[in-house]
């Protein structure tokens, strides 16, 4: 009798929050999504770190166009507050060895050797490069900094990987970091929920920051962005007519960055 009431007990609140947590966060998930993603992201961070080929030392270099004492005095003593090794190398040999590495790691991701590995390297080189000089810094680096350090804890090298060709080798050693087995994980589903719950609080913030200015209100916004001449991709100074559809087109903009946190 007591044994069938105790059964029919509804749990309570606190209960149904913790399952709702356990599951959220440490359900185990197949990896074959990480593993997508450390193609595409590794592809990105490779096409990054190549697009400073051509300017490294100018821009980096103990002569370039910004060295450790004017970025610290553009920053206002502000640099110390990002620390990258990047601020202690003064030779272009030194400085092309360590961005060579960082851009093999890339390399490495986008095949899936070594996944963890390689994933941590790429996210210390691309943070280098971001923390050396913020103010060419774009809205890329932090986006794909956050997504590597999550792929760091995931089985990326689980499936689509080279990694895959070298488990049977390290199966004795279950520890080797990229020894990565192709079943359900709970690091899979850790990775995804952190780039999920991260993302939405980016584009939270994202979606904050515009009802500050005016031009969100009134719906200008898409049209200032568009009459701009400097890096629009295309000319659209064609729609500046069609004052609807530009209004409609901001308050669409608006709405969608601030409901995302929310319907995702």
């Amino acid at each position: 009798m007591t044994t069938s009431l105790l059964a029919e007990k509804p749990a309570s609140w606190t209960e149904e929050f913790g399952r709702g947590w356990n599951d959220f966060w440490f359900r185990p998930c197949d990896p074959t999504l990480v593993s997508l993603l450390r193609i595409g992201v590794g592809f990105v961070a490779m096409l990054h770190l190549a697009s400073y080929l051509g300017d490294l030392v100018r821009w980096y270099g103990a002569d370039g166009l910004l060295p450790v004492e004017t970025v610290d005095s553009l920053l206002g003593g502000g640099s110390t507050f990002h620390p990258t090794y990047l601020s202690f190398i003064g030779s272009g040999t030194t400085l092309w060895i360590f961005h060579a590495v960082g851009l093999v790691a890339a390399i490495s991701l986008t095949l899936g050797l070594f996944s963890r590995t390689s994933a941590a390297i790429t996210a210390i080189a691309t943070l280098a490069i971001a923390n050396r000089a913020p103010m060419i810094s774009g809205q890329v680096e932090p986006v794909l900094i956050f997504m590597l350090l999550y792929l760091c804890i995931a089985p990326t090298g689980a499936k689509f990987a080279l990694d895959t060709f070298l488990r049977p080798m390290f199966r004795e050693y279950p520890l080797v970091i990229f020894a990565h087995k192709d079943e359900p994980s709970v690091f899979a589903n850790l990775s995804l929920r952190l780039m999920q719950v991260h993302f939405a609080a980016f584009y939270l913030m994202m979606a904050l920051a515009k009802t500050y200015g005016d031009a969100w209100w009134d719906g200008a916004a898409a049209w200032h962005l568009l009459a701009q001449t400097h890096s629009r991709p295309v000319d659209f100074s064609s729609l500046r007519d069609n004052e609807f559809l530009l209004n409609a087109w901001t308050h669409f903009i608006a709405w969608t960055q601030l409901l995302f946190p929310f319907l995702v």
